[in-house]
């Protein structure tokens, strides 16, 4: 369902762990700002996933210039922890950041609670050169 409700949605990727078990849902999106990346979060935790999965991936492509990506990837950061949708919440003290092996990809880690079940996003920012963005 799309974030208004009015038409169909597109999931981006199911992950199964057999052809009959979904493990993860993968959202990607090109970055343009603050509540675009947010309504993707939406779509993420209450659009495109009724069965209550429990992993979820939220992909960004950030195009930048490569001194700028870590400012926008920090001003993500603080709002991750934040973000809450009509059903699901940020549980408290459940953000970090994923250990980060290079300059062109950041990962950040935080549980959302609807009600008593529990779901994982993954918020993953992808470096892409400005002109290829």
């Amino acid at each position: 369902v799309s974030l208004k409700c009015n038409k169909a949605g597109e999931l981006d990727i199911l992950i199964k762990k057999d052809p009959n078990t979904p493990w993860a849902i993968l959202e990607a999106l090109n970055h343009k700002d603050e509540s675009y990346w947010q309504e993707h979060l939406v779509r993420l935790l209450e659009n495109y996933n009724p069965q209550g999965i429990r992993t979820l991936f939220l992909v960004t492509y950030v195009g930048c210039k490569s001194h700028n990506f870590g400012d926008i990837c920090d001003k993500y950061a603080d709002s991750i922890p934040q973000c809450a949708t009509a059903n699901y919440k940020p549980r408290k003290d459940s953000f970090r950041e994923l250990d980060q092996s290079g300059i062109m990809i950041r990962a950040y880690q935080c549980s959302y609670l609807c009600g008593s079940d529990e779901a994982t996003v993954y918020h993953i920012f992808v470096h892409m050169d400005e002109e290829n963005a």
